[in-house]
């Protein structure tokens, strides 16, 4: 079973996943197991992490222009503050957000992870904002500062 289908039988019709990947540190074995789990692969540009991040954060941002109320999960080893503020501010818009830092050695997820994924998304299936989620409070790299409230 794919991530897709496991998301869709959960209640999300419309699902896309993207992996954002520099091509030099991605195999072709890597890619064609990405594009078997129905997973989108876009190539970052080479050069600095601004640009890198800038490539992502434009993706991402426009997620609600073309779904309404999208959910989102990232999945990083490394998260730029920067970006932990981007994603705090489309949550505080109403986007279902979960930010993740991932295991070193975590490549595809099988169907089980993508299970306890969407699992923390049960109240956000419904494209409607939870009553009461702090799941950027609890992100690894950077927790909101205490005066923050995540609750609505």
């Amino acid at each position: 079973m794919r991530i897709e289908s496991i998301l869709h039988d959960l209640g999300c019709p419309e699902v896309s996943i993207v992996a954002y990947v520099y091509k030099n540190r991605f195999s072709d074995e890597q890619e064609r197991k990405f594009k078997d789990a129905k997973i989108f692969v876009d190539f970052l540009p080479e050069g600095d992490d601004i640009a890198r991040m800038t490539w992502m954060l434009v993706d991402i941002i426009c997620l609600p222009v073309v779904f309404p109320k999208p959910n989102v999960i990232v999945l990083s080893k490394h998260m730029e503050k920067e970006a932990v503020d981007c994603f705090q501010s489309m949550y505080f818009n109403g986007v279902g957000v979960l930010l993740s830092k991932t295991e070193p050695g975590w490549l595809v997820p099988d169907d089980s992870s993508a299970f306890e994924l969407t699992r923390l998304f049960e109240k956000h299936l419904d494209c409607e904002k939870p009553q009461r989620e702090d799941t950027l409070a609890n992100s690894v790299d950077h927790p909101l500062d205490e005066e923050t409230n995540v609750s609505s």
